[in-house]
């Protein structure tokens, strides 16, 4: 009998507590998971990292106070007996309940499909509203962000050291964080409590008349912990102040750029530093989703069931969750961690047969460390401040960090920093070089069909042969690369696995870069960007068995044409001024499946389909929605001196059904439209008409 498999996505607060509930829900036996009346059962976390951060503490990481290993957990000692996966989110099929996954790294994974689906991915940071915050400012989300702002920190105190200039020397030493909710508010206090101890350190900063360090919060709201009673955050605004801790608020943040923030009324600050604890949006993956949402959360119902799917539930930051008339529960890591092992229940209960419980939870209280042992907080309508505060704070968030070594080793860095001064030690996390090397023996692969593309590779020296599986299972050589080629472009631009294998013949060495800096540096590099589109529409493919899909009477009859003696012509277009109704309008009189979008040259810009415009329709964008909003771009192209047998073998690699075919000029003007109908065209013009000998 097949287990029933509850698939969880996510490792945050909703996630953890959801698998936490659920291990102690169901009964172990041996290897595998029992339900409550005796059906064996499945469940599956699937996670970023392998390990749970416990977020409330990521400031304190900043400041030193703790280690940054003592603020997370892995999830396999928190979670025994659960079924960890470490992989990214491809994309989800809610009515099939089917995930595909996408490794971390290493080999490819197969999809997963669930009777039941929990979605507990939380949010995702979206710094796109505010120009250059993206650029030049820093999240704070998990342990790695909280260690690259530390070190961050430290690394302008010593450059600022070296400094004889004043404005430069306070431009280094000036920290800007952006929000004053309990985040905002605690990075604050541990950056000013950091560069206050760290003075002792760094004499030719202290014997400065002036402060030499300056830390300012700007808050779009009239009031800082806006989640608090206004009498707390008066005193909180008091006590910051008091500490030399500079609030701004009634202002949003205009720009950022590398010298600084600009408000919205004009004024500048100028700063190395900008920490943005503000910005949420929804998870891109959710976001994908045609399910109801609200805002950046999911709809779901009092007992968090996915509104319109069966056997799809959804939890924590992600997920909207009704918590009495007309209201729902706020993004909180205490709501979050309530609704997922109520949900545990609910699932539960739902597989049994037995009833479901509607969510409901009162805040206990919020508490805010503002630094210098001092705190804020009101718990079950009691209001605290001061240093008292600040213990209860400690003693609430150790009580609620999981794991009694987690739980220690807090205890430990608590009690070394009432008696040592704080570690000023600043980590080097950074890669030696951007582009890496590699050297491979004739006949490794390095990299082979179906795994994730993840690095683009230049040869050096040596030999590199790219091959496929054909029809019969058995590798067949496409074509071979040297010194000079490159390879992995078509996977890391298309983000798909690699579609064919590449092995070293002989002793190969390559310059290696990561995705991410490769995509940095083609969208950037208008000229390198070219010619990586042009490699990748130009692959040569050597035989002609290597179109096996290819018909081979069709394929033998149209052998020795070129493409120019094949396409459409001339090609419908559409100007880059174009709307959406214009392009609706184009497609249907003209029935046309795409029409290419082009400058007022006729130069190639990018390529809008039927597909395209349907579904514009169904998200009800206006029709006067510009054309560009909807377009696909890059697109491939085709030379019109090009063979047929090469285009054809670019549309079948491609899954395309059609190819722009454009001229050798810098603006790639329009020439024509090579379609699979074409083809079959010039295939019954051949049998009808036969070239002559010589050209034969």
């Amino acid at each position: 009998m097949a287990p029933v498999r509850i698939l969880i996505l996510g490792g945050g607060f909703a996630g953890v507590a959801c698998a936490d509930g659920l291990r102690r829900l169901l009964e172990k036996r041996g290897q595998g998971w029992r339900l409550p009346g005796g059906e064996p059962a499945e469940v599956i976390l699937v996670a970023r990292e392998n390990y749970f951060t416990f977020q409330p503490l990521l400031a304190d990481v900043i400041g030193g106070s703790i280690e940054p290993r003592h603020v997370v957990s892995p999830l396999r000692r928190l979670l025994p007996g659960i079924d960890v996966r470490l992989c990214e989110i491809d994309a989800i099929d809610l009515g099939r309940r089917r995930v595909r996954l996408k490794p971390v790294s290493g080999e490819p994974v197969a999809d997963l499909e669930a009777d039941h689906l929990i979605l507990a991915l939380g949010q995702a940071t979206d710094f796109s509203q505010v120009p250059g915050l993206a650029e030049h400012g820093s999240p704070l989300r998990n342990v790695g962000d909280a260690i690259v702002i530390r070190n961050h920190v430290i690394g302008c105190l010593e450059e600022a050291a070296l400094v004889q200039d004043f404005k430069l020397r306070r431009q280094k030493l000036t920290f800007v964080v952006i929000g004053a909710g309990f985040s905002g508010v605690e990075v604050a206090g541990q950056i000013n409590d950091l560069a206050a101890d760290a003075l002792s350190g760094y004499p030719q900063l202290k014997s400065l008349r002036e402060k030499s360090y300056r830390v300012v919060i700007v808050q779009r709201g009239s009031r800082i912990l806006q989640q608090l009673d206004p009498g707390l955050s008066e005193f909180a605004l008091k006590r910051l102040r008091e500490r030399g801790i500079e609030v701004i608020l009634g202002q949003g943040v205009a720009a950022v750029s590398a010298q600084g923030v600009r408000l919205i009324d004009g004024r500048d600050i100028p700063a190395l530093t900008v920490i943005s604890t503000v910005g949420n949006t929804m998870n891109p993956v959710l976001a994908q989703l045609r399910a109801p949402k609200k805002g950046n959360r999911l709809i779901v119902n009092e007992r968090m069931g996915l509104i319109g799917f069966d056997g799809v539930w959804a939890c924590g930051d992600s997920a909207a969750v009704p918590v009495g008339k007309d209201k729902l529960a706020p993004e909180m890591a205490q709501f979050a961690a309530r609704q997922g092992s109520l949900l545990a229940r609910n699932v539960i209960g739902a597989i049994v047969g037995r009833p479901q419980q509607k969510f409901s939870h009162q805040s206990l209280g919020e508490l805010a460390s503002i630094g210098h042992r001092q705190a804020v907080g009101q718990i079950l309508g009691w209001r605290f401040a001061g240093i008292f505060a600040w213990w209860l704070w400690r003693s609430v968030y150790l009580f609620k960090l999981p794991g009694i070594d987690r739980k220690l080793r807090v205890i430990m860095d608590w009690t070394m920093e009432l008696f040592f001064p704080r570690d000023m030690t600043q980590l080097d996390v950074r890669r030696t070089q951007r582009v890496g090397r590699a050297r491979f023996e004739p006949g490794q692969f390095i990299f082979k069909a179906g795994h994730p593309s993840e690095i683009f590779y230049v040869i050096e020296n040596g030999s590199v042969e790219l091959s496929r599986s054909n029809a019969h299972g058995d590798e067949e050589r496409v074509t071979l690369l040297g010194p000079g080629d490159h390879l992995g472009e078509r996977s890391l631009t298309r983000h798909e696995m690699h579609a064919l294998s590449a092995r070293a013949l002989t002793e190969t060495e390559v310059l290696t870069v990561g995705q991410a800096d490769f995509l940095a540096l083609t969208g950037s590099l208008a000229p390198l960007r070219r010619a990586i589109q042009e490699a990748v529409s130009r692959w040569t493919w050597v035989s002609l068995e290597t179109s096996a899909a290819l018909p081979a009477e069709l394929a033998a009859a149209i052998a020795d044409l070129e493409v120019a003696d094949a396409m459409s012509a001339p090609a419908a277009t559409i100007g880059a001024e174009a709307t959406l109704g214009e392009a609706l309008t184009d497609i249907l009189n003209k029935r046309r499946g795409c029409l290419p979008v082009v400058d007022r040259s006729g130069g190639l810009l990018g390529l809008v389909t039927r597909t395209n415009v349907y579904r514009a329709l169904d998200e009800q964008l206006p029709l006067h929605c510009p054309v560009k909003r909807l377009m696909q771009s890059p697109v491939m192209t085709v030379a019109p001196q090009s063979s047929i047998l090469k285009a054809v073998s670019v549309m079948q690699r491609e899954r395309l059904n059609r190819l722009i075919v454009v001229d050798d000029s810098p603006q790639k003007r329009v020439l024509g439209v090579l379609s699979r109908l074409d083809l079959i065209k010039a295939y019954l013009k051949r049998k009808a008409h036969p070239l002559p000998e010589s050209r034969l």
